[in-house]
């Protein structure tokens, strides 16, 4: 009768252990169901956050890139930043607009569009900098793929630009109107391995 009796409580403490587990794993199941619902309303805030930050900088981004396209291009020409939501992150693209048409400007456009949109986007995150860098920009023959009848006009927007923000460009270029739009401009020349420097 002893043997059964220890069997029965060897028994009992067994389903009293197995009940305790439950009761233990049912409340961590809770627990985790409720730290997975906080996480997720947070990264729905940290979007939401997000959304409204970048629905900020990409009005700003495009105003700037647009005001630079239009300037030499016309007015036919603008710039979008749209963005997209792709596995939990999110993405941009950037679009060139002529005629309110959208097109991918690396597939789409002329090496004088990109050229002009990629000033553009410098421009805009230098201002959007937290730590702004020195107020110079030093750039290695701008616009060399825009059409002879428009470097005039990007010269011309070069110096609007450089008033407008403030801004010291320092650049390398051989086209003539283009060289002309700056304040000052200097002729390097080299002989027998010797540089000469002269103001023109």
């Amino acid at each position: 009768m002893s043997k059964y009796r220890d069997i029965l409580n060897r028994d009992i403490g067994q389903r009293d252990l197995l009940t305790k587990q439950k009761e233990e794993g049912i409340e961590k199941i809770e627990l985790l169901k409720a730290r997975h619902e906080d996480l997720t309303e947070a990264r729905e805030t940290v979007n939401n956050v997000m959304l409204a930050t970048q629905i900020s900088l990409k009005d700003f981004i495009e105003e700037v890139v647009t005001l630079c396209l239009q300037t030499v291009l016309g007015t036919q020409y603008g710039f979008r930043v749209n963005y997209e939501l792709k596995r939990n992150q999110s993405e941009a693209n950037l679009l060139v607009t002529k005629y309110g048409e959208e097109y991918d400007p690396e597939d789409d456009c002329g090496g004088g569009v990109i050229d002009l949109a990629g000033l553009g986007l410098i421009l805009a995150l230098w201002t959007l900098a937290r730590e702004r860098p020195e107020p110079v920009l030093i750039l290695d023959e701008p616009g060399r793929c825009i059409s002879v009848d428009l470097t005039e006009e990007f010269g011309r927007m070069l110096k609007e630009v450089s008033a407008l923000m403030k801004l010291q460009i320092i650049m390398i270029n051989h086209d003539p109107a283009i060289i002309n739009q700056a304040d000052k401009a200097f002729m390097v020349t080299q002989q027998n391995g010797i540089s000469k420097v002269e103001t023109l």
